[in-house]
């Protein structure tokens, strides 16, 4: 649901959004939270292989 506000009259109404406009963001949520946990994990595995580089 989003809220439009409209200063003219200074109203503010709640508006239900399309079900495919609601699935796309759910399906874009979804993706930027898969790529994140990927980018962290590569990070960390990235951080691993340095600190034990160091140590030899």
């Amino acid at each position: 649901m989003s809220v439009n506000f409209n200063t003219s009259s200074e109203k503010c109404r709640a508006t239900e959004l399309p079900a495919a406009e609601t699935a796309k963001k759910a399906r874009r949520r979804e993706w930027l939270r898969n790529r994140l946990a990927r980018l962290l994990g590569d990070t960390a595995r990235a951080l691993d292989l340095e600190g034990r580089s160091q140590l030899k």
